[in-house]
């Protein structure tokens, strides 16, 4: 008798989940429409060219030298050489499957921290996400390390939330495969320390765990680098500028663009030239229009309507408003600032991870100011 009541009930919890099945779909559509056209580039070839080594240890002996980065992406796309072949194409496709996991991610994430509606708008939006779309067919380690910043952040929170051994362990090692896949991911972990510095000082024993595991890993990963030929590294990195606020790239304005998912104009048509003076005004505008979104999307966070109903999110509100202004801030300014005060190191591309929680108070701000929209969306 319970049957015909209980279905309304069941399509409404699964209607989320097949929304979220239809976005990922369409975000794998469009990341393979153009896969077979993307062109293979001076580093992707140190990637694969030496992937018909015998072994793994072969392979690493002769592209880490030539990469100067943490073995974590390399490691998977040999092993997925193995299992799926050597042919461009195919090794495209490791990318492009990490690049559409980290929306499910992501969507997950920001359903704990806000919900089912945050997270679907949150998601679809970054499905088309400029960026997100390039890197994803790329055979770098940019689509491997988000997906894991992403799994980084979502422990993290289940960590805070309930502080236990077992999620520390996991979250743990999450960062160990996030930074051991690109190094500069680390200063994501900088901004999850302070978050446990201002919330969480009275659980001293998961505290001083967390601090002193993530400064073994830390050893670790300097370690690594330190073995590297100095000489070689400091070659590959010489090309890259000090950066500047707002100038040429890379600036901290660059980075706010490219993460807004702002496609630069080629100069190669018409169209393009008689464009591209207009390019710094309307980045400038779309900078602006999403400052002011995201600031009103924080506020709704931290001062959540009485009106609207609270599920159990992991976080409370105001703790979910510093952890996403963390997560965006911290990173890119210690980059900026390390740019000038030891060597720079800050590329926009390299700092992408960052720019989620734009993403994230964008889509709150749509749920919430105004209604029309949350319900014209879902």
């Amino acid at each position: 008798m319970s049957g015909p009541a209980e279905s309304p009930a069941r399509m409404a919890r699964l209607r989320p989940w097949l929304l979220l099945t239809a976005i990922l779909a369409a975000a794998l559509g469009v990341r393979l429409i153009s896969l077979t056209r993307e062109a293979v580039w001076y580093d992707e070839i140190m990637a694969i060219l030496w992937l018909d080594r015998p072994n793994l240890i072969e392979y690493l002996r002769e592209v880490l030298p030539r990469n100067s980065a943490p073995p974590g992406f390399m490691i998977t796309e040999y092993f997925w050489s193995r299992l799926a072949g050597t042919s461009v194409m195919v090794l495209r496709v490791w990318p492009l499957i990490c690049g559409v996991a980290g929306l499910g991610v992501f969507f997950t994430l920001t359903r704990r921290l806000l919900g089912e509606r945050t997270g679907l708008i949150a998601t679809l939006w970054l499905s088309l996400v400029h960026w997100h779309i390039f890197y994803s067919q790329e055979i770098r380690y940019y689509p491997l390390s988000t997906l894991f910043a992403l799994f980084s952040v979502l422990t993290f929170v289940e960590l805070a939330a309930a502080p236990r051994p077992a999620k520390l362990a996991v979250h743990l090692v999450m960062n160990a495969c996030m930074v051991w896949t690109h190094p500069l991911t680390a200063f994501l972990c900088v901004a999850q320390a302070f978050f446990l510095l201002s919330f969480r000082r009275n659980h001293w024993r998961i505290l001083s765990a967390w601090f002193g595991l993530h400064a073994l890993l830390a050893l670790s990963l300097v370690a690594f680098l330190a073995s590297l030929d100095q000489r070689v590294a400091s070659a590959q990195i010489a090309w890259i500028p000090t950066p500047t606020l707002w100038g040429r790239s890379p600036s901290l304005f660059n980075f706010l663009v490219e993460s807004s998912g702002v496609v630069p104009l080629s100069p190669t048509n018409g169209t393009g030239r008689a464009l591209l003076p207009l390019q710094p005004w309307a980045g400038g505008a779309l900078i602006l229009l999403h400052t002011a979104a995201a600031l009103l999307g924080l506020r709704a966070v931290s001062r959540p309507d009485s009106s609207t109903p609270s599920p159990a999110f992991a976080l409370p509100p105001r703790q979910t408003a510093v952890l996403l202004v963390l997560w965006l801030l911290v990173p890119p300014l210690l980059m900026y600032a390390l740019s000038h005060l030891w060597r720079p190191m800050f590329v926009e591309r390299y700092v992408l991870f960052a720019s989620f929680p734009i993403y994230i108070l964008l889509a709150h701000f749509l749920t919430t100011r105004p209604r029309v929209i949350a319900t014209l969306a879902l």
